[in-house]
């Protein structure tokens, strides 16, 4: 019996690619740029009253030599005059240049968003797209510098900031200074307001109507499995995780195993699945350039049993690498290191929470080659918690968890089963919804009325009393029963599977899914929070007032992307594993009592059979 075992980690990278912009016009007649002009003391460390408005408009043509120019003229608060204040001219590429009376007369760049024309190193970074007020527009980064197509460079607007002047007065043995600056502020013209945090805008990813189809769908998938995993305890899946391993895998299956899987995960064919992972890999994940608060990574990579004389189809290997930047490496699986080396990569692309991708144990000297795809995600609170904030509260009546506190402006909204509120991470590109059954509604209710569709939140912003507790909680979970139930069983039958697609001589065709699982990982604390997923395939041959948002009983949770509404992790919180209660101090079943609760945090007029929470412990009656 020939072995083949495949471990799939996933993470989130961001990738480059370029590409020809057509770019939209800065310098159109009437835009205006304003600015705040401070004045601040050195001497006094603080800014003085000398804060008034400026701004710059562009207004008329002229021509200088043989090139047309465009008017720009400067207006401030104090003086309440407008006068003259350059001639400047745009090319097609994009760049903005304004004459240079007094100097050398002749133009110099003062804005460039296709290359970075300054004294700094000349690094672009692929642009991304940001939808201001339903105009989409390009952005580019330099070493943390933002620049926007059509609006300029964060900071600068388009008027190039001069170097500070300082006026030095000499004062017994020491310098002291005041110095004077401008800051932009916002930019309108051309049918927009463009204000400065909007250069650090969310990410905008622009889906076909198929693409928003194929979201719908997988996330269709992951609902429908976490509904197959969940049990009564504290659990974190990523089903983008299972997409991405199965992803890979589905290149070296054929037939009805091939379809039975892309089926299963929401996509048409084994092609359109391949485009969506790499979709996601391209611009997904490139948050984390324009987020600094926000990580997510994707990383792919290949091991082949060597040893065993294997080698990969070429055709397959040509598709991991253009759609799963997976490169195979060959190994000795016998030369006692292999292991090692792949737990060591399982730790380092999920920054150590997935410290053991495979057991002693479960590593397998004989497979034929393992396939890892990592997934990892951290993210700061765009409203983070006060950790003096944090009390030890009773959840579900129960045992005491760490409660954080804290009243902010989210987005909220209600039905009949439940509440449910956004709280968003950094720029607020990724975010996490939390579902919080209704008193006396339970969490299975809640969980079976969500979908691909009707999850997102679409309600208002509201002022909310939130706490939510700190928490972490770990996930190691059986795939098999799931994903068989979900429609792909032919896949783990030594008799029915077909993977014949994946290496090269291997004449019996007898493989199949010998084991499926998914450890996960999540922290959840003031900060924010940290989520990685390892999952292992081993292949075998033969409202507008205050909202009180207190989640102290079982709620849901679900980190996804905000434009597409892809998902990333999703998990369940029960509160904190209990042990047994002294059976003398239980009450009689039956027998009310205002400490028991079922494990979807309702108040109980008695034990039942089954599992009880008693005083925050667990109990169960036959």
């Amino acid at each position: 019996m020939k072995q083949f075992i495949s471990i799939l980690l996933l993470a989130v990278c961001p990738l480059m690619a370029s590409a020809k912009i057509t770019f939209r016009t800065m310098l159109v007649e009437g835009k205006t740029w304003y600015y705040s002009y401070h004045h601040y003391n050195d001497e006094e460390g603080k800014f003085d009253d000398q804060t008034y408005r400026v701004s710059y408009t562009v207004k008329g043509d002229t021509v200088i030599g043989e090139r047309e120019y465009k008017k720009m003229y400067r207006w401030d608060e104090v003086s309440r005059q407008t006068r003259y204040y350059g001639a400047f001219r745009e090319d097609e590429d994009g760049r903005v240049y304004q004459y240079d009376y007094a100097g050398d007369q002749k133009d110099f760049v003062i804005c460039d968003i296709t290359t970075f024309s300054y004294t700094y190193e000349k690094i672009l970074h692929t642009p991304d797209v940001i939808n201001i007020n339903g105009k989409l527009l390009y952005r580019y980064l330099w070493r943390g510098i933002y620049g926007v197509e059509g609006v300029g460079i964060k900071d600068f607007g388009l008027v190039r900031k001069p170097d500070w002047d300082y006026a030095w007065m000499e004062e017994k043995d020491k310098y002291v200074w005041t110095c004077d600056y401008e800051s932009f502020d916002y930019m309108a013209g051309d049918g927009i307001y463009f204000f400065n945090t909007d250069f650090e805008a969310p990410k905008y990813i622009q889906l076909s109507e198929n693409e928003k189809r194929l979201v719908e769908q997988n996330n269709d998938f992951a609902f429908n499995m976490f509904r197959k995993a969940r049990d009564r305890e504290s659990k974190v899946l990523s089903p983008l995780s299972i997409t991405y391993a199965l992803g890979m895998l589905n290149n070296g299956a054929a037939g009805q195993t091939q379809q039975e899987i892309y089926s299963v995960l929401g996509f048409d064919d084994v092609n359109a699945q391949n485009e969506f992972c790499l979709k996601l890999t391209n611009e997904l994940l490139w948050a984390g350039n324009v987020d600094y608060t926000t990580k997510a990574m994707i990383s792919n990579t290949i091991f082949v049993n060597k040893g065993r004389g294997f080698e990969l189809e070429p055709d397959f290997t040509k598709t991991v690498n253009s759609y799963y930047r997976a490169y195979p490496q060959s190994r000795d699986f016998n030369d006692g290191e292999t292991r090692d080396v792949i737990n060591k990569w399982a730790s380092d692309h999920t920054e150590e929470m997935i410290e053991e991708a495979l057991s002693e144990r479960e590593f397998n000297p004989r497979a034929v080659s393992y396939l890892l795809n990592a997934t990892y995600f951290k993210g700061m609170w765009s409203s983070p918690f006060e950790a003096e904030n944090t009390k030890e509260e009773p959840f579900a009546g129960g045992e005491k968890v760490p409660m954080m506190h804290q009243k902010l402006k989210a987005e909220y909204d209600e039905n009949e089963l439940y509440q449910t509120v956004r709280l968003p991470y950094g720029n607020g590109t990724y975010n996490m919804q939390v579902f919080l059954p209704h008193e006396g509604k339970m969490l299975d209710e809640v969980i079976e009325s969500l979908n691909g569709k009707n999850w997102k939140l679409s309600g208002c912003s509201c002022e909310v009393d939130l706490k939510l507790p700190r928490f972490e909680t770990d996930t190691d979970q059986d795939l098999i029963g799931v994903m068989s139930e979900l429609g792909m069983p032919s896949a783990f039958s030594p008799l029915d599977a077909d993977f014949s697609l994946m290496l090269v001589g291997d004449d019996d065709q007898d493989d199949y899914i010998g084991m499926m699982k998914q450890v996960a990982k999540i922290k959840l604390d003031e900060k924010g929070t940290e989520a990685a997923a390892v999952t292992v395939i081993e292949m075998t041959d033969g409202v507008p007032q205050t909202i009180e948002f207190h989640a102290n009983r079982p709620f849901f949770y679900v980190i996804s992307e905000q434009s597409t509404g892809v998902i990333l992790f999703m998990g369940q919180y029960m509160g904190e594993d209990a042990t047994g209660v002294d059976p003398l101090r239980l009450p009689l079943y039956g027998e009310r009592s205002n400490a028991v609760y079922n494990l979807q945090g309702q108040r109980m007029n008695g034990l039942l059979k089954g599992l009880n929470i008693v005083d925050g412990k667990k109990y169960f009656v036959k």
